[in-house]
């Protein structure tokens, strides 16, 4: 992967904007055979040192792969390949929820079929532990 990813691979002569040229790197190895390999993507401190260019420039081109959901930014996880997500995870959707409730109380019951309701009627999923 450090091969893909380097310096090497953008053009700074160009007019090209960096973060679209990682952009267009990271969303071509997405693509490629060679993803299948690797379980989540680098940091994007190692990208930023990977490319030679800024934090900033490696989370503007994240956040274009996450608008157009080639990857999956997961808080405490890092970011995964949408291809490479266990579709019976529940943080593999970016769109999923996950809530614990204790099992006694009897108030638990409507409140947690209100949720449920409304997560479906916005095109959630909702995933509860016990």
């Amino acid at each position: 992967m450090r091969t893909l990813f380097s310096r090497k691979t953008l053009d700074r002569t160009g007019e090209r904007p960096l973060y679209l040229q990682v952009y267009e790197a990271i969303r071509k190895f997405a693509l490629s055979p060679e993803a299948k390999k690797i379980e989540r993507l680098p940091t994007t401190a190692e990208l930023s040192a990977m490319f030679g260019v800024g934090e900033n420039t490696i989370r503007t081109a994240m956040r274009l792969l996450a608008d157009e959901q080639t990857v999956c930014r997961v808080k405490h996880r890092g970011t995964v390949l949408t291809a490479q997500q266990n579709p019976a995870d529940p943080q593999a959707n970016s769109r999923a929820l996950a809530l614990v409730f204790p099992t006694r109380g009897g108030i638990w019951k409507e409140t947690i079929e209100a949720m449920q309701d409304e997560a479906v009627r916005n095109g959630c999923s909702l995933d509860l532990y016990l």
